[in-house]
């Protein structure tokens, strides 16, 4: 019960649960390791489904409700039946439950839905490549994207640098992923010259904070478009 109330309770839960299938003395060993295990298999299942496509992640769920049944119930059983186990004191239980739950969080958080992306990684590696060859890049803040009455076309030539560049070659990858932007409906003489920006939280965060890519043109259309770095 406390393994199943730490998918809801995160770390303090699964410790619990944990702590106490480690004292039991109805389970051996391997099916003490079996109950230990059942809860990351369950929150990493989870963490990894997907979230696009109504009929997979039904599917998903259906899968992964049955495989909770079946493991309670084999794990139900071999107490049941089993008994006269070793005991672990409370000194060496509760240690070595925080000790696995560490160790587990770990790579669980690492885990991400099939078929998410995140290119924050992909703006930091071109911007640190950019000052690295001298190359100055003009960001801008949410608010500023948000108001487009100030996005104009002088402001966003004032802006740009050579550095910029460096960030269509991701836009353009966000652009496959997402799509439906505005700027992929124009054609290029609508368009005129495009400026790639890593919007960012404040100008005091600067590039650590970024949290978008703004595309802004200076053709007759003026258009722009924006997107998330990630759906994740």
């Amino acid at each position: 019960m406390w393994l199943t109330f730490g998918l809801f309770l995160a770390q303090l839960g699964a410790c619990i649960g944990i702590y106490l299938v480690l004292r039991s003395s109805r389970w051996s060993l391997p099916w003490k390791l079996a109950a230990v295990a059942l809860p990351g298999v369950l929150v990493g299942t989870a963490r990894i489904a997907p979230k696009d496509g109504a009929t997979v992640q039904w599917g998903f769920w259906i899968l992964w409700l049955a495989f909770l049944v079946c493991a309670f119930r084999v794990l139900g059983s071999a107490a049941s039946r089993g008994s006269g186990q070793r005991e672990l004191s409370w000194f060496t239980a509760l240690p070595l439950a925080i000790i696995l739950v560490a160790l587990g969080s770990l790579p669980l958080a690492r885990l991400h839905p099939i078929g998410s992306y995140d290119y924050r990684d992909d703006v930091l590696a071109a911007a640190h490549d950019a000052d690295r060859a001298g190359e100055p890049y003009g960001v801008i803040t949410e608010s500023f994207d948000d108001s487009s009455d100030e996005t104009t076309v002088a402001t966003v030539k004032r802006l740009a640098g050579p550095g910029n560049a460096r960030f269509v070659a991701i836009f353009d990858k966000l652009e496959a992923e997402v799509g439906g932007f505005e700027t992929s409906k124009l054609s290029r003489q609508q368009l005129g010259t495009c400026y790639v920006f890593p919007v960012v939280t404040s100008r005091r965060d600067g590039i650590e904070g970024v949290t978008a890519l703004s595309r802004h043109c200076t053709g007759p259309s003026e258009a722009s478009s924006s997107t998330r770095l990630t759906d994740r």
